[in-house]
């Protein structure tokens, strides 16, 4: 019995080495492979960097390079064809403004000239008669309503308006001249209802809500019209075959404290 021990020992130390040796050999092989696939990537980007780098310095060689004729020839002729191009707005350009001014030159030699004066007597803007021509036409409400902005704070001043006693009024006068011409005036102050019992201003929306159902109560007008309180153009379509009209409506809105 004692003589089989030392022998079973040996066998069991032998396998268990044996495992070992295997892990380890196992390890080492892994080992190999890691840094053979590594070895083998590395070598792959210095390749492709070289590559690149020899494409670099053949574009830089041919960016240097003189052009060759038929490069010459395509940017001059996409150079032609933009001016070309440009010559032809131009040229209609042009062709739009000499129209334009010889169309001015007859409006204005067709309207006497305007006079400053508010009365109703004495030919003003308001008598002006716009030219058919769609661009002439255009200048002319432009020229027009610049007319009125710029005579707006005379107009008030003459009627009175706003007026310093803060009471709400609607009043339309008339002023005849001996030509049985006349001209209608109509003035009109509210007061908007604000809340007192909050700091906070109302919007501005609401503010022009009140006035769009004021006027159009006081002129009248269906329910679902609403006036508008920006210079405004109006004119018949041509398939009406009637005169066409222009006007512009300007408001002004007067916040009045206390």
């Amino acid at each position: 019995m004692q003589s089989q021990a030392p022998t079973d020992l040996d066998v069991a130390a032998l396998e268990h080495a044996d495992k070992k040796l295997k892990r380890r050999r196992y390890k080492r092989d892994r080992m190999r492979e890691y840094t053979r696939g590594r070895h083998e990537e590395k070598e792959a980007l210095l390749g492709q960097c070289a590559a690149l780098e020899e494409q670099v310095q053949a574009l830089q060689l041919h960016r240097t390079a003189p052009l060759t004729w038929k490069e010459i020839a395509t940017a001059l002729r996409y150079a032609h064809d933009a001016d070309v191009s440009k010559l032809a707005v131009l040229r209609s350009l042009a062709i739009k403004n000499t129209t334009l001014l010889r169309h001015l030159q007859a409006w204005t030699t067709l309207n006497a000239p305007p006079q400053v004066s508010l009365s109703a007597s004495v030919s003003t803007w308001h008598d002006v008669t716009l030219s058919g021509d769609p661009s002439t036409r255009l200048l002319g409400q432009r020229w027009i309503t610049q007319r009125m902005l710029h005579h707006l704070a005379a107009m008030f001043q003459t009627h009175e308006f706003p007026s310093s006693s803060g009471h709400s009024f609607d009043d339309l006068s008339f002023d005849f001249d001996g030509d049985g011409h006349y001209a209608a005036v109509q003035r009109s102050q509210f007061h908007v209802p604000i809340r007192h019992d909050t700091a906070v201003p109302p919007p501005s929306h609401a503010i022009f809500d009140a006035c769009h159902r004021h006027l159009a109560a006081f002129l009248m007008l269906p329910p679902n019209v609403d006036p508008m309180v920006t210079p405004t153009c109006f004119e018949w379509s041509r398939a009406t075959e009637r005169p066409s009209t222009w006007s512009v409506a300007t408001f002004t809105l007067a916040l009045l404290g206390g």
